[in-house]
């Protein structure tokens, strides 16, 4: 009897000091997550990831404020890395899939944030196995597989945006093996993809892909990146021109590319095609650009202006692109037009009652939040 008393002694006073453990360390996780949040402002820009591992809490941020707040602290418990992580030795990559799932965790099943789409330069923050958590070039960051991304070192991401490259101008097309187009599929390609121009035929650019792969793509069907970037011209009307091809492309959480897209991704992948880098999400976008006053009538709206939505102005949770008299278009489901006027067939009352603010893109391009293509730091 007194061994098992003895005994049950032991195992009680085991089960403390294990629930004291575990109080204490989700004290001190409390403790960083505190300190993370009163210097990341936005986590879809920022890294802060943290695992309890054992007794041990690891810490991952791209943020130096968290990281010389938390290496203060001297507890021995915390394994803190601050990203990139420097025994990286490819901290550059670029997209190698005509439309690569960027989720928010290491497992398919997860959430999916975003897309690359081929050709594609990004930042590589952390490598765990086969994921790796990139940053793309509208600042989103989230972990794909080793198929979607083929890291590169600096060196050889310089020589990449530096090689003379083609831009697909279609929705959908392949990737041929020799110059025949009935031929053996390389891949699939879709709107916005680029690939590295290594020479040309009649009818056919000779193409190379970021991992080495080579292949054929029809010259009616794409154009150099030079000749692309000379004819942009930057009008509401064309953007709404080019908005309006993609009529009936289904809805797609997280999709950024011609196969599927959600509201914001269609705005990124319009103004994209006309030289433009937007911010990733509508509450994001709805941030920057020339903020235009709302009248009831809509007078002061021009084609182009991108119009946000929201259960209430703090909140935005859609967007559109202005088409004028009214209508825009928008990815809602499908890619379709609606109306603001109560009178026309297409209204949408519940667009009209959360309409929350308009911003005016064109006027704003290099300034905060809105990028040139020309001149961003990832294409360079």
């Amino acid at each position: 009897m007194k061994i098992f008393k003895r005994s049950l002694s032991v195992f009680l006073l085991l089960l403390l000091v294990i629930s004291c453990s575990t109080t204490t360390m989700e004290s001190q996780v409390d403790q960083l997550k505190a300190i993370s949040k009163k210097h990341i402002a936005d986590t879809r820009l920022e890294v802060f990831d943290i695992e309890k591992n054992g007794n041990i809490i690891e810490v991952r941020t791209s943020n130096a404020n968290v990281f010389q707040e938390i290496s203060a602290l001297n507890n021995n418990h915390i394994k803190l890395t601050l990203l990139p992580e420097k025994s990286l030795e490819t901290q550059y990559g670029v997209i190698n899939l005509s439309a690569a799932n960027i989720r928010s965790e290491r497992r398919h099943g997860s959430e999916l944030l975003t897309q690359g789409i081929l050709g594609q330069p990004v930042k590589i923050f952390d490598q765990k196995g086969d994921w790796y958590k990139i940053q793309t070039p509208d600042k989103y960051l989230g972990w794909v597989d080793d198929y979607g991304v083929h890291p590169m070192t600096e060196k050889e991401m310089k020589s990449w945006n530096k090689a003379d490259k083609i831009i697909f101008l279609e929705h959908a097309g392949f990737v041929y093996a020799e110059e025949n187009s009935d031929g053996e599929i390389v891949s699939d390609i879709v709107l916005g993809n680029m690939l590295k121009l290594t020479g040309k035929t009649h009818r056919f650019y000779q193409v190379e892909f970021p991992d080495g792969r080579t292949g054929y793509v029809k010259k009616s069907e794409a154009t150099t990146e030079q000749e692309w970037l000379d004819n942009i011209e930057v009008t509401g009307e064309n953007l709404a021109a080019i908005a309006k091809k993609f009529m009936g492309v289904p809805y797609l959480w997280g999709g950024t590319s011609a196969k599927a897209l959600d509201c914001s991704g269609f705005m990124k992948t319009v103004y994209f095609m006309h030289g433009i880098i937007l911010q990733r999400d509508a509450s994001q976008q709805a941030l920057w650009g020339e903020e235009v006053s709302m009248a009831e009538d809509y007078a002061h709206l021009q084609i182009g202006d991108l119009i946000f939505f929201g259960s209430n102005p703090e909140r935005i949770t859609h967007v559109g692109l202005y088409l004028g008299d009214k209508e825009f278009i928008h990815e809602a489901g499908r890619v379709k037009i609606n109306s603001l006027d109560p009178d026309a067939a297409n209204y949408s009352g519940y667009r009209a009652s959360s309409v929350r603010g308009v911003r005016r893109i064109i006027e704003s391009v290099d300034k905060p939040g809105i990028s040139s293509y020309k001149t961003h730091e990832f294409y360079k």
